[in-house]
């Protein structure tokens, strides 16, 4: 989602037919697993349940705190609900229950995300990559002229290998 973003997609009405944006007051959630496994940002209306977050894609460059006020520019119609630019820090809430309940929500999609991004770097380093990591070493040091001379002769090793059983 870009600097605009809304967190349902319900059919728009006419553009001249929508509110102006509102100022409102959202406490920082942290991150959350959205669909595809993609991290995703909760934000939680002041005032409201942690049930009744809001979701959006992190907006780059940006790094709010959890358990943190910000103000933010909005347009509810019905049950969409579309963010204006970047939220502005405000101050960090006074509700520690809140906070915890948001850090443990955090910490737990984080670890799970962290996880994930690792089940798939060990999915793309096969056994074949590691055992053949040195060997690909050794061949950058081999000149461009030598390198025919350096491919024939591992070709050759691993057939007189494979000979062998």
């Amino acid at each position: 989602m870009s600097a605009d973003e809304s967190s349902t997609s319900e059919a728009s009405p006419e553009i001249s037919d929508l509110p102006e944006p509102i100022e409102e007051r959202w406490v920082f959630g942290g991150s959350r697993i959205g669909t595809g496994g993609k991290r995703i940002h909760a934000w939680v209306p002041e005032g409201t349940a942690v049930e009744d977050a809001v979701f959006f894609s992190p907006s780059k460059g940006m790094s709010p705190a959890v358990g943190s006020i910000y103000a933010v520019q909005v347009r509810r119609v019905g049950k969409r609900v579309t963010r204006f630019g970047d939220p502005v820090y405000l101050k960090r809430s006074d509700d520690e229950a809140l906070r915890g309940e948001l850090e443990l929500a955090h910490r737990l999609a984080e670890v799970e995300l962290s996880r994930r991004k690792q089940e798939a770097n060990d999915k793309r380093a096969t056994a074949l990559d590691e055992a053949m990591a040195p060997l690909l070493e050794l061949a950058r040091t081999v000149s461009p002229f030598d390198r025919d001379a350096f491919l024939v002769m591992v070709i050759r090793r691993v057939e007189a290998g494979l000979r062998r059983r």
